[in-house]
């Protein structure tokens, strides 16, 4: 069986949760990591896995099955319909910290967006990552 391949765009706190989980997944696999910044290059190395400083050139070399989206909230829409206008499945976690507006114009944009591109939202280790343990 093949591992479902995924990139995680953003390499702060949140990325670093989901590349470790990724790569500790039996399903999938860490293809990618996207940042611009230069610090990303260490993180890269060590994951051993290609950085690319942008979608566009991640998806261009390295076409993946699906984006982990751990940018900041106010890129979160942009980066997403650049995922999805490229056929490629995305996941961005706005649900969870509560800043998903299920009517806002942004994620009617985001909606309209994937129904026209056929493209279903990417779904998966999310829920076995715990950030913060419940007291």
């Amino acid at each position: 069986m093949d591992k479902t391949r995924i990139a995680v765009a953003g390499a702060g706190i949140i990325g670093l949760a989901h590349m470790d989980v990724a790569q500790r997944s039996p399903t999938c696999t860490l293809s990618a990591i996207v940042d611009p910044a230069p610090a990303t290059e260490a993180i890269a190395a060590k994951a051993r896995v290609p950085l690319y400083k942008s979608l566009d050139e991640l998806f261009e070399k390295n076409r993946p099955d699906g984006v982990i989206l751990a940018t900041p909230n106010q890129l979160h829409l942009e980066h997403a319909l650049k995922c999805i206008t490229a056929g490629v499945r995305v996941d961005r976690r706005d649900e969870l910290e509560s800043t998903w507006k299920l009517f806002s114009p942004q994620t009617s944009r985001e909606i309209a967006t994937r129904r026209h591109h056929a493209i279903r939202p990417l779904a998966g280790h999310w829920y076995s990552l715990n950030l913060v343990p419940l007291v």
